[in-house]
């Protein structure tokens, strides 16, 4: 058996903000960050750990959730699902507590031959939000994948 591992560079974060909106549709989910895998092998077993985090400078209580994500696309939103974000049930970020941290830990099975992203899929809301708000993705997080062969 052989482990590698593969990280993202600094900063990771592929947006500075997060559109905040409320709750009359699903908020709109953005690729937050990720890291490519390249070689992967039908069979290759990837344990991902990633952080990432978010500052509430709005006057009201705002939702952050995110998944993790195996793709071979290096943006959308769509491919193989690592973990699930349940909507309306992600980390809320006070006006007071100000910083929220989404540390996020997966294991998936990789069902084909190719290169691939793993990719953290985020978003923002609050019943509160105005067109137009926006909450900040500050920079220093990360994603390490170590994939076991």
């Amino acid at each position: 058996m052989s482990v590698e591992l593969f990280q993202t560079g600094d900063p990771c974060e592929l947006v500075s903000t997060m559109p905040c909106t409320d709750y009359a549709g699903h908020p709109p989910e953005q690729r937050l960050a990720h890291v490519f895998v390249p070689g992967c092998k039908r069979g290759d077993i990837l344990d991902i750990e990633s952080m990432l985090q978010a500052t509430n400078d709005l006057a009201y209580n705002i939702e952050f959730t995110s998944r993790l994500l195996l793709t071979g696309q290096a943006n959308g939103l769509s491919g193989q699902r690592i973990t699930r974000s349940r909507y309306g049930l992600g980390q809320n970020i006070t006006p007071d507590v100000h910083h929220g941290v989404r540390n996020m830990t997966g294991r998936v099975m990789v069902e084909a031959d190719g290169d691939y992203y793993v990719a953290v899929i985020g978003y923002t809301g609050a019943s509160a939000a105005q067109p137009g708000d926006t909450v900040l993705l500050d920079r220093g997080g990360h994603i390490s994948v170590m994939r076991h062969r």
